[in-house]
């Protein structure tokens, strides 16, 4: 099955984003096929160099490098937010992909589940 994960949250604005991350991990764990969508607020998680000690929270681009371990090689971003938001695209976690509307609606169609957080 094809699992389609839309993350909206800002990184450290409460639990969820972290929560999101990890129902994709534990996804990827049981053989499934994981894609990560970060949209809106969402592309706030992929910054590099977070500082989240401030926040008093786990930082999550930990937890990002740990995509890798369980073959969750699809990352997508809406490249209007991320344009919107006034984020430089090499400011980001790598690798990704950004990608337009029209792509975004063909993952969503593609996909067999799609959980949006």
């Amino acid at each position: 099955m094809r699992y389609l994960f839309l993350l909206r949250q800002t990184p450290y604005g409460s639990t969820l984003a972290r929560e999101a991350l990890d129902m994709a991990l534990a996804t990827a764990a049981f053989d499934q096929q994981v894609q990560l969508l970060f949209i809106n607020d969402g592309v706030y998680q992929l910054i590099n160099e977070q500082n989240s000690v401030t926040k008093k929270r786990k930082n999550i681009s930990k937890t990002l490098a740990a995509l890798e371990l369980y073959d969750i090689n699809e990352v997508y971003a809406d490249a209007s937010s991320i344009k919107e938001r006034g984020i430089n695209i090499n400011e980001l976690f790598a690798p990704l992909k950004a990608i337009d509307k029209s792509a975004i609606n063909t993952l969503i169609q593609q996909a067999d589940i799609v959980i949006n957080l």
